[in-house]
């Protein structure tokens, strides 16, 4: 009798190691976030000129985010992320509020993102390296349940048509962060839809924000989500 109780422990023993979460089951990649970053100076108009490559079929162009202090937290930023749809033919955005995560032993330079409108609570988002006056780098990695990872970035610039040398500098921190210039798609800025950037009222925000740029980095639409519990993907180096 002891010999099959000592039996049946050491079977749950090895149920219980089976199930719980394992280190090697996380396949994203260690981004390196900055030292000494200061949200309040993120404040104002980014343009979105790079982006991990998304396929809405919505024709996306002429990206950009609005950082505005949070006049009712002063910790917090608010932001408004927008689009506009060639496709539809209509204006895309979401807005939501970043702070510094409430964990403890968090890098600095890590900070959480909240979309309320696509259910996104405290996302945990890298920002790799930003002047504040031209440029700025972010990078978040989603990891699913079945060891499936999506990395995602993001560069913004200050100015709607930067220079070459100024993109190569942004570009140049993708490098170094290991993120390969081909997963990445350039955002046209030409001809662009005039938005009110005063407002706050999001547009279709819970049916097509998953396309904006803060929208799209760090969601996965549920498309994205059933793909990848059906489909095998290779570990993220």
């Amino acid at each position: 009798m002891q010999n099959l109780m000592f039996a049946f422990a050491a079977l749950a023993a090895l149920a219980l190691a089976a199930a719980a979460p394992k280190d090697s089951d996380n396949n994203c990649p260690s981004f390196e976030p900055m030292t000494n970053f200061n949200a309040s100076e993120m404040v104002g108009v980014w343009y979105d000129i790079a982006h991990t490559n998304r396929r809405t079929g919505l024709k996306l162009k002429c990206d950009l985010v609005k950082f505005s202090p949070d006049l009712t937290d002063p910790s917090k930023l608010e932001f408004n992320s927008f689009s506009y749809s060639s496709a539809t033919k209509s204006v895309v955005s979401v807005a939501g509020k970043i702070c510094s995560p409430t964990k403890k032993n968090v890098p600095d330079g890590t900070i959480a993102v909240t979309i309320p409108s696509l259910n996104v609570e405290k996302v945990e988002m890298k920002v790799l390296s930003t002047d504040y006056k031209t440029f700025a780098v972010l990078a978040v990695c989603h990891q699913l349940g079945n060891g499936t990872s999506f990395p995602k970035a993001l560069v913004l610039t200050r100015e709607q048509e930067p220079s070459t040398k100024l993109k190569s500098a942004a570009f140049k921190v993708l490098d170094n962060n290991k993120i390969a210039r081909r997963t990445m798609s350039l955002t046209s800025h030409s001809k662009c839809h005039s938005y009110d950037l005063s407002s706050k009222t999001e547009q279709q925000a819970t049916t097509l924000g998953h396309g904006t740029s803060l929208g799209g980095i760090v969601s996965l639409p549920n498309a994205a989500q059933k793909e990848a519990a059906t489909t095998k993907h290779p570990k993220s180096r």
